[in-house]
This record gives structure tokens, sequence and C-alpha cells, in this order.
């Protein structure tokens, strides 16, 4: 049966509370090392955190695959901290936006995508200090998921509810199954979904999130194998594909469980999209309502653009052969 595996933000929902929470995250990090705290009012709160991360930094850092929020607070927060303990005026930097340039042009120069990112840092401080389970990761997405459930409520669709609900009725009545693959915890896709009256559009066995990468990393670990599988690792795909055997084979570089990947599209918004899609040999759509643009994405991997989600299902009766 053909499948098609939606990402969330940036296809279905807005990130724009997800990159609000990397920035407060941010702001709160580096104004205790400066001995100060964030205002009392949130709307004060938001203005300094878009000063410690506009969007301009968030879109530079997912133009390499680092498509995961969280990891954009850690990694932004940890070299403002760098910056400071070498003597940098972080009033300054937080001022002119900068902090981040040069890091990610050695990123794009050394080619490095996604979690490489986390080897330069390293590289940068002379040693293994940065890793995805270090006590600063653990903190930055404690205060992540602390300003989130702050702002949930807010959420919003990326466009206009009415056309998701048109577009994956449209969907659903060509016969195709849909599920969702995304870094955000089961919960925090239950609930807009659920609130939006989407959530039955999607195979329940096809909805894979942070709690599957997670257990899969940990299966790993006990073999002594640390790495991540988040997005641009192809696993969430993987996972989505293969199910549950997907977890014994995380760690190896070719996929063969007899599956036949003809049968399976990806739609996604960002380069990490593009990226797993492309390392695991599935065919993706790009649209263009998240951080990414056409061409950044064309080159990432990408098959098909839509502009949003209304055009996905035009591109999928194009792919599946299926009659408009």
């Amino acid at each position: 049966m053909k499948t098609v595996l939606f990402d969330m933000d940036g296809v279905i929902t807005s990130e724009r509370i997800y990159w609000d929470c990397a920035g407060l995250t941010i702001a709160k990090i580096v104004e205790k090392y400066l001995n100060s705290e964030l205002p009392e009012n949130m709307k004060e709160k938001l203005n300094l955190a878009h000063q410690y991360l506009p969007d301009e930094m968030i879109q530079d850092f997912k133009s390499i695959g680092l498509g995961n929020n969280w990891d954009i607070a850690y990694v932004v927060a940890a070299l403002y901290l760098m910056n400071a303990r070498r003597g940098a005026e972080l009033r300054r930097e937080i001022t002119d936006s900068s902090i981040h340039r040069e890091f990610v042009s050695k990123l794009r120069g050394l080619r490095i995508t996604g979690y490489g990112y986390l080897d330069l840092l390293n590289k940068m401080v002379g040693g293994p200090m940065f890793t995805r389970a270090d006590e600063f990761w653990d903190m930055c997405k404690k205060e992540f998921q602390n300003f989130y459930e702050t702002l949930k409520e807010g959420e919003e669709p990326i466009i206009p509810l009415l056309g998701i609900i048109a577009s994956l009725n449209e969907l659903r009545e060509t016969g195709v199954r849909m599920g969702v693959v995304t870094g955000r915890p089961y919960k925090e896709i239950e609930r807009p979904l659920k609130k939006w009256a989407l959530f039955d559009y999607f195979d329940k066995e096809i909805v894979i999130t942070d709690r599957e990468v997670v257990e899969a990393e940990q299966e790993l670990r006990k073999k002594g194998i640390t790495k991540s599988l988040s997005k641009p690792h192809p696993f969430s795909f993987f996972r989505a594909v293969a199910g549950k055997e997907a977890i014994g084979l995380a760690n190896n570089k070719f996929f063969d469980v007899g599956v036949d990947k003809n049968n399976y599209i990806v739609v996604g918004d960002s380069v990490a999209d593009a990226l797993g899609a492309k390392e695991l040999g599935l065919p993706m759509v790009g649209v263009l309502t998240g951080a990414n643009n056409e061409d950044q994405l064309r080159k990432a991997g990408a098959d098909f653009i839509a502009r949003d989600l209304r055009e996905v299902p035009a591109t999928v009766k194009k792919w599946a052969g299926l009659k408009s």
C-alpha cells in the first residue's frame, strides 16, 4: 500500500512556539551566567529571546540539516558561553547576532551536516565535552520543555486548518496510508492533532516520534555504541518503513528488510527531512512553509516541491500513478 510519511513542524504545525522555546532557553541560561534573570512579563521575555535567537540564526542552522530545535538551543547556548569564557562581550554579540556565523561557515566548509556539529564543538574545546546525553544537554532540554508547557496553548497550524483537513481528506480518499515521522515527543503531536481533529487521519502504527528514536539509541548504548539517530539520520524513516525490526538494525549503513521503498514517500519542510529520506532511498516532497527554501531543499535531495500542504495531494497522486 502506498504510504505518505509526514513531518509535523513546518508541514502541519507552525514552528513559532518551538523557536520561541529555543530562544527562551538560551536567554535563561546565558542571563543566569551573566548573573541576571529573565523579565517577568512574557512579551518582554520573548523580545529578549528573539535577540538571543533571531529567525535568521535558526534558518542558518536548519540549512545545514540541524532540524531539531532542542539542538539549536543547545549549540547556540554553548557558543555564547564558550565565547564568554574567552572574554567576549556577550551583550554586544547578542545585539549583532553574529555568534553563530563563523561556526556555521566552518560546518559548511567541512561539509558537516546535522549532528556533526558536536564534533566541531568538541574540537573547539579540545575534548569530548559535548554530547546529546551530557548534563548541559539535559538542562537545555528541561528548560525548553518547561517553556513549551507555558506556551503550548498558543500553538497553531501552519496553514488554515480547513486547508489541512481538505488535503488529508483528499489523500485518504485515494486509499493511501498516512503516518507521522517527527522529532517531537509523542504527547506534543498527540495534543495538537487531537485538538484540531486530525489525529485519526494517521495510522497509529506509523507515528514515529522522539520516543522511538530514544528507544533505539538506548539499545545501541547497551552495545557500547553512542550515536544520535535523530534527523537527519534516516532512522526515523526507517523505523516507519520497517517497524520494530528497525531497532536491531539501527547501526547498519544500508537497510534491507524486504520492504518495497517504492511504496513510501516523505513530506517534509527541512533539509534534515530531505537528507534522511535521500539516504534511505525514499522520494521526498519539500514544502515551502518551513525554514528552508526551494534551492536548499532540492540540493539536499527533495524530488518534488509544494508551496504548502494543499499542493501535496496532487504531487502524491502523480508519484503514485493515480488520477487527479
